[in-house]
């Protein structure tokens, strides 16, 4: 039985799937807010600890750019 709460029955052409805003008109991928709010936050975490950071936030930080990298493209790989 299909979950009605989840499932979407109209056709759409835009629509978040996996972590990721897909936008089939334009043909991209494409950030949720959210990840890139948070990315901001660590961010200002690190510039906090005046760029000596303890090892979760740098995880942390890791974590989200791989998170994005489908969207960031193969730079993220080499950065992280």
């Amino acid at each position: 039985m299909a979950n009605v709460v989840k499932s979407q029955w109209v056709p759409v052409q835009s629509g978040e799937l996996l972590g990721y805003v897909l936008n089939l008109h334009a043909g991209n991928f494409q950030v949720p807010k959210r990840k890139v709010d948070a990315f901001h936050h660590v961010l200002r975490d690190d510039i906090a600890h005046k760029f000596v950071p303890p090892a979760r936030t740098v995880a942390r930080f890791t974590g989200l750019q791989v998170s994005m990298g489908l969207a960031l493209g193969p730079a993220v790989r080499l950065c992280t």
